[in-house]
């Protein structure tokens, strides 16, 4: 083997060698240190009113979404945002102006060398720059080379600052989900070391998560608290879904003096197959219905109010939403 071999270039057993690297995370199993975040949602989703939430959190080590966060400077680059809402924002969340938070409404030079220079003189914990392709520029955001050649600076100064990189995004308008909603290439959603996504239900929102190194959100509500305007984690969309779900069944089998079996009921009933099941499972749990029959041909499983249990039908259901329709105008 030559002796001048690349300094680029491990053994094998050298690789092993070396201690394993333990994986710190800025905000408990969601954002790493020196990583790349996405926060993406449709236009008037929250994304905003979240990314300073979250700001404000790491500003003092306060958890974020029940999460634990390890406390530091934060940059945050508003830069489609008006100052005095930003200044409203944080004044309501209760700032004193002795956070680190260092704020920017103003637009960044076409390259990323303002971003490292910010990012040199305040060495912050974490950075928010909202949104991702007012710093980031590229002709066409669904050309994969060009997409890929364009984010690669962010990951750099990430990895060299051991700060967390947390860009705002767009979901496309399309009927796809999850994180193949991401507006653009598949270089974004691949960049990022996670990917947060926000969705409106109504005058809900939904958040959920997918992670390389921390643990998938499940769809779950958001709260939100008009007075502080601060969100905390809700119930799960399948909670939520189920909770909606149930009234309808109790409806249904109320009027059924026999019982009803399980796709009759699948079928009087909307929404999704798997939460009509779900809230089928859960009513049977509580003992609000009972279930007779021995599931055989010709002898089905038939369900029916228990008789032991309060019929009464309705109440309030699915309300654990963030903002309200009057509260998500002011977003």
């Amino acid at each position: 083997m030559s002796e001048n071999k690349s300094s680029r270039l491990l053994h094998l057993s050298e690789l092993l060698e070396k201690p394993q690297e333990e994986i710190e995370f800025l905000v408990e199993g969601l954002l790493i240190r020196a990583g790349l975040g996405l926060l993406a949602g449709k236009p008037k989703a929250g994304k905003s009113t979240l990314a300073r939430v979250l700001a404000f959190a790491v500003s003092r080590g306060e958890p974020f979404l029940g999460l634990p966060t390890l406390k530091g400077h934060v940059l945050y680059y508003g830069l489609e945002e008006k100052e005095s809402e930003v200044r409203r924002h944080f004044v309501e969340m209760g700032a004193t102006g002795t956070e680190p938070i260092i704020i920017s409404t103003v637009a960044l030079p076409k390259d990323v060398q303002t971003l490292r220079k910010d990012i040199a003189d305040y060495r912050p914990a974490l950075v928010i720059i909202d949104p991702l392709f007012r710093v980031v520029r590229v002709k066409d955001s669904n050309a994969y080379a060009e997409v890929t050649n364009a984010l690669a600076p962010l990951m750099e100064i990430a990895r060299y600052t051991r700060a967390h990189l947390l860009c705002v995004h767009h979901l496309g308008k399309g009927g796809q989900s999850g994180a193949d909603a991401i507006l653009g290439s598949t270089a974004i959603r691949g960049a990022f070391d996670v990917n947060i996504l926000l969705n409106r239900t109504g005058a809900g929102r939904i958040i959920q998560s997918e992670s390389r190194y921390g643990e998938d959100l499940e769809e779950t509500a958001l709260v939100y608290d008009e007075l502080t305007r601060t969100i905390s984690l809700g119930e799960s969309k399948q909670d939520l879904d189920s909770n909606r779900i149930a009234p309808d069944i109790k409806t249904i089998l109320l009027c059924a003096s026999n019982g009803k079996q399980q796709v009759e009921i699948e079928r009087a009933v909307s929404g999704k197959t798997v939460w009509k099941r779900f809230a089928l499972k859960q009513l049977l749990e509580s003992q609000e219905i009972i279930r007779t029959g021995s599931g055989r041909k010709g002898d089905p499983y038939l369900y029916s109010i228990a008789c032991t249990h309060d019929p009464a039908i309705g109440g309030e259901h699915g309300n654990n939403h963030l903002f309200s329709t009057e509260e998500a105008s002011m977003i």
